[in-house]
């Protein structure tokens, strides 16, 4: 008969502790890696939430700002952009100039006298004509300084217009025209430069007055005439109230 070796039985007996540590040891390390990934994991979405919590305006390079919250932004038409003034609720469109607003004006800057557009408030049950009596003849004869309606005269556009005009204006001289203006306001008295007031009755509680000068600028739209041929507009004449 053989004999047994006690060597090996000895040797396995002590692994037995050994392996015990070793398995012990390896559970508290997969334990730390679990709890290291799950910190991980709860940091990652707590930055997604931030991030995604965090309101951004994706940059937009056809949108140019030009002062007091309003801005230009372009058409489909090459070359025409839309001026919108959420403050003074205005819009319009235009090519070849750099609108600019400052208070409750807007100038086109396209040069001198600039073009401009100026807004103001009303009373919403007083007329557009009775306003600019109130708020711009006050004090002034009115054998020199006189309101016109201009709806029939200005065909194309969609809002009451007048202006303030001189007696004869039609069979004077344009020296003559300019003299007598100055016995009334301005720039807000036409003269030998092209401006009006208009009113929308959709938007009661404001009117503006619109300056060409001789600089008038051109849409970009188009628009058919009574003939049936086709103009293009001028700026003034796509102007929208917003609010």
């Amino acid at each position: 008969m053989k004999k047994k070796h006690p060597i090996k039985k000895w040797c396995v007996m002590t692994d037995l502790p050994v392996l015990f540590f070793l398995g012990l040891l390896l559970s508290v390390l997969i334990a730390a890696m679990i709890s290291s990934n799950k910190k991980q994991n709860n940091i990652s979405k707590q930055t997604v939430a931030k991030l995604s919590s965090t309101p951004t305006s994706p940059p937009n390079p056809s949108r140019t700002d030009t002062g007091d919250g309003s801005y230009t932004i372009a058409t489909n038409i090459p070359k025409q952009r839309r001026f919108v003034s959420p403050k003074l609720g205005i819009s319009f469109l235009y090519i070849s100039a750099n609108p600019v607003e400052v208070g409750n004006k807007v100038s086109l800057d396209k040069g001198y006298p600039d073009p401009s557009i100026e807004v103001f408030q009303k009373n919403s049950h007083d007329s557009l004509a009775s306003t600019i009596q109130k708020d711009f003849l006050q004090g002034y004869s009115e054998n020199d300084c006189i309101i016109k309606n201009m709806s029939m005269y200005y065909k194309n556009y969609r809002y009451e217009t007048a202006v303030i005009d001189v007696p004869h204006h039609a069979v004077i001289t344009p020296q003559e025209v300019f003299e007598e203006s100055k016995k009334c306001t301005t720039p807000y008295t036409r003269a030998n430069y092209e401006s009006y007031f208009a009113y929308d009755n959709n938007h009661s509680g404001k009117y503006v007055f619109i300056y060409i000068t001789q600089w008038n600028i051109s849409s970009g739209n188009e628009a058919p005439n009574a003939s049936g041929s086709v103009h293009v507009t001028s700026w003034d004449q796509t102007l929208k109230f917003l609010n």
